[in-house]
């Protein structure tokens, strides 16, 4: 083999125990190959840890190679039940993980490991350089010869060896005189050193199973130097007849080991049958000690509760007595304090009466001197009763007197509703009479018309016929009539205007003040009824005027239309170019005024038909029109 070879067999890495102190250099786990399992199970694993709460294949570490700093990558992988946890941070079943220099790891729960199992931690670490060419500080101090004798050891060690987990050769003699001497002590001593027992040939198994892994180390080693092969085996030889005798030592200590055991079961159950008569016996008598001590204990506590009744029934009379004692004198002082404070309650209560006594009489003084003066207040309110009763008397009668005017008051609301009807009427009839008015007016200007036409036509008759002076007259006298006629039906218009106002006042006056103003109405109604009665005939008189306009009116159209023409033989015309009427004469004036005067007639019945104006009214009407004629 080359150099390299044998530096790649040597241990590079190693788990260290830190959860024991002092940790041996058995309980450390190295690691030389690439891959090394973990685990219970002896045919599977590498690495072999027998406690309960490892798994059969409890963890996997492999060394993949360097990074490319050139430092060397270990992962670990999980593959327990319990799990693992590295740096207090749990992996997981299936779960790796990079480990580098100076991590923990835990095989049990950090900071909460159950009852019964020790806590496990290993710090790993690396001891040397992949491809370094330093070893190992535990390999540089073994020599050559030691790693040849675990060589040989390994090639004749067989299953038997390793399922009887002894400890080394060295360690036999004195495991058999601690064994020895451990029979003689106590029951309890006997288990405490078969437990040392146990733990020592697992350390011893876990020395064996590093010298193995020695021994594979020197395996290659000793493949590698021909030259050695055969002093090897000569040492091989020695360590086989060693082993074999190593074999016998073993069959005899299991062996013995088997009937210590055999021994320590029958003292333990000896132990423990004895254990039970003690403790039955024990029971027994303290059952009967504590009956004895209940019965001791009830008696006592009879006796004391006597006792503490008559102490209690005398401690009680006592302090009864003391208290009625105490509770005499509170009564006593407690009198005289009441009786103090009822005489000087007396004494105020008196003095607060004497003072309210007196002030009760210079109340009642007072009071006195009210009476009198209320008793004058009362003559003088009687001799007012009296004077008012007196003013209520005549009060009475002018309440009668008024209820007498209320009376009249009634009867002239009455009238003052007659003469509001009537008054309605008026308002029609003056309306009527002014419609009469606006249709004599305009009469009256058409009259005027055609009297400045038959101006006209009398002044060209004067200029052609002398003898028409009469007319001329005539027609002066119509001219006078109708101004007067007009002068007339303005007298009429303002009178009618004044009567209306006066009608508007009236109205207002009685709304206002009906009782005051009842009388002076009544007084003045008849007056009123006259003035219409005037009013009418006046109209009436005025109609009849209007009728001999009309006649007149007709009369000047006779002269001017129809009587005049223009004679066929003369041709000639005036100066200002108008042609010469000539008047017919045949018509007699006083038929055309006769048949004017029954038409104005006519028209007068018709209107009589239509107003509604009573009988006095149409025979003064009658009369006028007699006049007329």
């Amino acid at each position: 083999m080359t150099a390299l070879q044998e530096e790649n067999a040597q241990p590079w890495g190693r788990f260290t125990l830190v959860s024991k102190n002092p940790a041996e250099d058995s309980d450390h786990l190295y690691f030389t190959d690439n891959v090394t399992t973990i685990g219970r199970n002896k045919r599977r694993c590498d690495l072999v840890i027998n406690k309960l709460f490892i798994s059969s294949v409890h963890c996997v570490v492999r060394l993949d190679g360097t990074n490319d700093t050139g430092k060397p990558i270990v992962k670990l992988e999980d593959k327990s039940r319990n799990g693992i946890w590295v740096n207090a941070d749990r992996l997981g079943k299936g779960a790796s993980m990079q480990l580098g220099s100076g991590f923990t790891v835990h095989f049990t729960k950090p900071g909460t490991t159950p009852a019964g199992i020790t806590p496990m931690a290993y710090k790993f670490e690396f001891l040397h350089t992949v491809h370094g060419s330093s070893l190992p500080v535990s390999l540089e101090r073994e020599g050559t010869d030691e790693v040849l004798e675990n060589v040989d050891m390994t090639v004749v060690a067989d299953d038997l060896f390793e399922a009887t987990q002894l400890t080394s050769p060295a360690d036999l003699s004195s495991l058999s005189d601690r064994k020895r001497k451990r029979l003689d002590e106590d029951v309890a001593a006997v288990t405490v050193a078969t437990y040392e027992d146990e733990s020592e040939l697992e350390s011893t198994k876990r020395q064996l199973k590093l010298v193995e892994s020695k021994v594979k180390t020197t395996e290659a080693q000793v493949g590698l130097k021909k030259g050695l092969e055969q002093t090897v085996q000569a040492q091989v030889d020695k360590l086989a007849k060693e082993n074999l005798e190593l074999m016998v030592k073993l069959t005899t200590m299991t062996a013995e080991s088997f009937q210590l055991k055999t021994d320590l079961a029958a003292k333990d159950k000896d132990v423990e049958v004895k254990i039970r008569e003690a403790t039955t016996k024990s029971l027994e008598a303290v059952s009967a000690e504590t009956v004895q001590l209940q019965e001791d204990a009830s008696t006592k506590e009879k006796a004391m509760e006597l006792k503490i009744k008559q102490s209690l029934t005398k401690t009680f009379e006592a302090v009864l007595e003391a208290k009625s004692q105490e509770m005499a004198i509170k009564l006593k002082e407690a009198t005289k304090k009441y009786q103090q404070k009822v005489e000087t309650e007396h004494y105020e209560e008196r003095r607060e009466m004497s003072e309210k006594m007196a002030a009760y009489a210079n109340e009642n003084e007072k009071l006195y001197t009210a009476l009198g003066m209320k008793d004058e207040e009362l003559a003088e309110c009687s001799d007012k009763i009296a004077s008012m009763q007196d003013e209520i008397t005549a009060l009475e009668g002018k309440v009668t007197i008024l209820s007498a005017k209320e009376k009249n008051v009634a009867a002239s609301e009455e009238r003052i509703a007659e003469l509001e009807k009537k008054f309605g009427v008026s308002k029609d009839e003056n309306a009527e009479i002014l419609e009469l008015l606006a249709a004599a007016e305009e009469k009256i200007v058409a009259a005027e018309n055609k009297a400045a036409k038959a101006d006209i036509a009398a002044s060209a008759a004067a200029r052609t016929n002398a003898s028409n002076n009469t007319d001329v007259s005539e027609q002066h006298e119509l001219q006078q009539s109708i101004f007067s006629l007009r002068e007339e039906l303005e007298i009429y218009r303002a009178e009618l205007a004044r009567r209306e106002e006066e009608h508007k006042h009236r109205k207002a006056t009685t709304s206002v003040a009906p009782t005051a103003t009842a009388t002076s109405i009544a007084a003045h109604s008849i007056p009123q009824g006259e003035d219409a009665d005037a009013l009418r005939a006046k109209l009436a008189a005025a109609l009849g005027l209007f009728s001999q306009v009309q006649v007149l009116g007709i009369q000047a159209q006779q002269y001017r239309s129809p009587p005049l023409s223009l004679s066929a033989e003369d041709g000639q015309h005036n100066a200002e170019g108008d042609p010469k009427p000539t008047l017919n004469t045949k018509k007699p004036a006083n038929k055309a005024a006769k048949d004017c005067i029954g038409k104005a007639k006519v028209e007068r019945t018709q209107t009589l038909k239509r107003s509604p104006i009573d009988a006095n009214t149409t025979a003064a009407n009658g009369s006028d029109w007699e006049m007329v004629e």
